[in-house]
């Protein structure tokens, strides 16, 4: 049962992990502008996220039935990255927003002016 468990850790270390470089690529591209890309890199990020949930939640019911007792550092770290790589997905949807509502008040400021002028 150890080996499954090291198996699962390593799994959701990895799709977490691919979901932190997915998150971390649409921050830049919402840094530059682009904020479709930047959602569509969203999406992606949470849909591995929730694939590294999947695998965390079959351990822990493992362990509920008794199929696997043992502590493991490995599965500690797993879990540990996967909330982290949450709440970094967490935040940069909630910078997405703020970004985009930042941009629909510069744009009324400058139809403003344009109008003034």
């Amino acid at each position: 049962m150890e080996d499954q468990l090291a198996q699962s850790s390593m799994e959701i270390l990895l799709k977490a992990g691919d979901a932190r470089e997915e998150c971390f690529r649409a921050l830049e591209l919402v840094s530059e502008g682009n904020v479709e890309s930047a959602k569509m890199r969203l999406t992606e990020a949470k849909r591995m996220i929730v694939e590294a949930h999947r695998v965390h939640t079959a351990c822990l019911q493992a362990s509920m039935e008794k199929k696997a007792d043992t502590y493991s550092m490995l599965f500690a770290h797993a879990q540990d990255t996967l909330m982290t790589i949450n709440t970094e997905i967490n935040l940069t949807t909630r910078f997405i927003e703020i970004f985009e509502n930042y941009n629909k008040r510069l744009e009324v400021l400058e139809n403003r002016i344009k109008e003034e002028s």
